[in-house]
């Protein structure tokens, strides 16, 4: 049964993967649309008060789930605590405010 618990762990790491990369993708999109920002200028959370807030919101939302499902997806192979670092990025991330 061990293989289970390796696959389950597999699944949860690669979903957090999709869920960065998701997160990228939104931003780069963010960075094409007409906001008025200049991202070379401009904060990414300064997004948050465009037109586009819920692009930001959806991917502040997405780095936090992905965070989640990859300190899950390591934290049963690897040494908990030093996890730790991401299981907080993921708890800060998704609470930031964008509107």
């Amino acid at each position: 049964m061990p293989t289970v618990g390796i696959r389950w762990r597999m699944v949860a790491a690669l979903l957090g993967l999709i869920c960065v990369a998701t997160s990228g993708a939104v931003l780069v999109v963010l960075h094409f649309l007409p906001t008025g920002l200049d991202p070379i200028r401009w904060a990414v959370s300064d997004y948050g008060w465009t037109a586009y807030h819920l692009g930001y919101r959806a991917m502040v939302l997405l780095q936090g789930a992905g965070a989640i499902l990859i300190a899950v997806g390591l934290g049963q192979e690897t040494d908990a605590q030093a996890l730790g670092w991401l299981s907080s990025t993921a708890s800060s991330g998704s609470s930031s405010r964008g509107s």
